[in-house]
């Protein structure tokens, strides 16, 4: 494995590579409490290359604030793709992913 330089910072979103327009991505959000413990991650994915394009890490963000950020996120690359329907989302579903389904159950799956 080979390491990449940060191109882009968004707040605490580190950005390792443009999205080019033509590919698929995919970002997965691993949920914690937010209470500074464990932490909590999202992974942004290009495909077919599995190459790893962005990433968060936090242990104080709290879960209605992830799922924020995992919105933000999908608006910021669907803005950028000639197809939206190449962006794919998804969550971690154990104990403390049930409370971030909640809040996505609230704020409704079509908004993010």
């Amino acid at each position: 494995m080979e390491g990449s330089e940060v191109i882009l910072n968004m707040g605490q979103t580190r950005w390792y590579h443009k999205i080019k327009s033509n590919l698929t991505y995919i970002i997965a959000l691993d949920p914690s409490m937010g209470t500074g413990g464990d932490y909590a991650a999202i992974q942004v994915v290009e495909v077919p290359t599995y190459r790893q394009v962005a990433e968060w890490r936090h242990n104080t963000t709290t879960i209605p604030q992830q799922i924020k950020l995992l919105r933000e996120i999908a608006e910021y690359i669907a803005g950028k793709l000639d197809n939206v329907n190449t962006l794919y989302w998804s969550v971690e579903n154990n104990s403390i992913g049930e409370a971030a389904l909640i809040v996505i159950a609230d704020l409704g799956e079509e908004h993010i």
